[in-house]
């Protein structure tokens, strides 16, 4: 093995545990998520050879970030009077708070996708 392939191993390895550190440490670990894909990319490229996580990447995050814009604008309806808003809409709104202020299994999936949902 090459000096230079266990380099780029090691900044690889290195890599991974700052983006580890940072989904623990940082409020927000979901905003650092393409970082933590690219590191799985680029190490299974050179740990393995193989490009097929390099080659779904752009996939991959487009289909994270469409994630995160339905939780933003879930949380903004659900959070959020509107002008022109009908008693009905408003009823929904608070029935959907109520359903997650009681139920944990709701209440997990929304910490779930505040934090960031397993990659």
């Amino acid at each position: 093995v090459q000096l230079e392939d266990r380099v780029d191993h090691l900044l690889l390895v290195m890599l991974q545990l700052l983006v580890r550190y940072l989904l623990v440490h940082v409020p927000d670990g979901a905003a650092i998520l393409g970082a933590v894909m690219l590191s799985r990319a680029l190490a299974e490229r050179y740990e393995n050879g193989s490009e097929d996580l390099l080659n779904a990447y752009p996939e991959n995050c487009l289909r994270q970030v469409w994630r995160r814009v339905h939780f933003s604008w879930h949380m903004t309806s659900l959070l959020h009077k509107f002008p022109g808003q009908s008693e009905f809409e408003r009823r929904l709104q608070l029935a959907e708070l109520e359903y997650l202020r009681k139920s944990p299994a709701a209440s997990a999936a929304l910490a779930e996708n505040y934090v960031g949902f397993a990659f």
